[in-house]
């Protein structure tokens, strides 16, 4: 994390084969606000972007003073309480004031990404907190198929590199296999089970879709976007 004036930034990397690292952006309003926003820093054109989401009189409200903090510092311990386990690892903790005197907590975990917001010695909100964040990246087509195929390949040889078969108790939501323990009974992975949860890039709707008599073109691919909050 990087504070700079009235925010803080950081980039976010992981994600499907072929996908670019995502600029996080922490945006602190002396409301006592937290605005957040994640891009994709592929070195494009920016999405599209709503501008009535965000009113221009808030984001022109005068910015709190914002620091880069340590789980041990008084301010810390105050916004979230004496009961919030505070690690030392793997999370950043940014503090910043409102109109109100009072100071706010973002606290930053960095694997998996997630954010809290403490106030008071209270947790007020979270963002990703059940881990459902989801960014489909701009793709080209042709770039698309050779990432989805490189992907497939590296998941056949790490099958194949144990043929006598790890074996599957089930399968998870997000289509990979859930294996035993040594042991254990189940069904015995044939070495093409690794590549299950390898995407399609030719799938019905990937680069177009048709409405009657409209058609949509898609020429980077699915572009949705989610997080829980």
């Amino acid at each position: 994390m990087k504070p700079d004036q009235a925010r803080a930034t950081a980039r976010l990397v992981g994600g499907p084969a072929g996908a670019p690292p995502l600029s996080l952006y922490m945006r602190f309003l002396d409301t006592g606000a937290v605005r957040t926003k994640i891009v994709e820093d592929d070195g494009r054109s920016p999405r599209w972007e709503n501008p009535d989401v965000v009113l221009e009189e808030a984001a022109a409200a005068k910015s709190p003073a914002v620091a880069l903090a340590q789980p041990s510092d008084p301010t810390v311990g105050a916004a979230a309480g004496t009961d919030q386990r505070l690690p030392a690892e793997g999370h950043s903790y940014v503090t910043f004031a409102g109109t109100d005197g009072e100071t706010r907590l973002a606290m930053v975990r960095h694997d998996p990404f997630r954010i809290d917001v403490f106030l008071g010695g209270k947790h007020h909100a979270s963002v990703n907190g059940k881990g459902l964040f989801y960014y489909e990246h701009r793709r080209e087509r042709d770039a698309a198929a050779a990432a989805v195929a490189a992907s497939a390949n590296a998941a056949a040889q790490k099958g194949s590199a144990n043929p006598g078969g790890r074996k599957i108790l089930d399968w998870g939501e997000d289509g990979k296999a859930i294996y035993a323990e040594e042991g254990e009974g189940g069904d015995v992975a044939s070495p093409d089970a690794a590549a299950v949860d390898v995407p399609s890039t030719d799938g019905d709707g990937y680069w177009e879709e048709s409405f009657k008599e409209h058609r949509d073109s898609k020429p980077h691919g699915p572009m949705s976007v989610g997080v829980d909050i």
